[in-house]
């Protein structure tokens, strides 16, 4: 029990690690998220990752256990080896900080707070980003 609980919240902390670095990006900005924004983005990202739990739960009825596991970790070592390469080529080209430009970006009228419509776009990235720890 002690050890599912444990599990639960470490995998909790690594699914969540990317939406606190967005969250510091857009506080260094000084980009402010206001409340009606902030639960609009929770909701778009929770209801995102109930459809990619619920997809993946339909795919483990279709695809065995063993072929979901070779498919998820060749997944996991291109994404890793594409997202190292590309790190690499950015090095290269002294690029700002990805992170940073993003929250930069998604103010798209550049008035330091997110709204209702550009909260849709972050809401929608980090549903993304979390629909790859349930599908795989």
């Amino acid at each position: 029990m002690i050890a599912n609980i444990f599990s639960a919240i470490l995998f909790s902390i690594a699914a969540n690690i990317d939406n606190i670095v967005i969250g510091i990006a857009y506080g260094v900005n000084k980009i402010n998220i206001k409340i009606s924004s902030n639960l609009l983005i929770a909701a778009i990202t929770t209801i995102g990752t109930f459809i990619a739990m619920y997809i993946g739960k339909f795919l483990s009825h279709i695809i065995s256990y063993n072929i979901a596991n070779i498919l998820g970790s060749a997944i996991i070592i291109l994404l890793g080896i594409f997202f190292f390469i590309k790190s690499v080529i950015e090095l290269n080209k002294n690029k700002e900080d990805n992170i940073s430009k993003y929250a930069l970006e998604s103010d798209k009228d550049n008035s330091h707070y997110i709204d209702i419509k550009e909260s849709i776009g972050v809401g929608l990235s980090l549903a993304i980003n979390n629909a790859r720890y349930t599908v795989l």
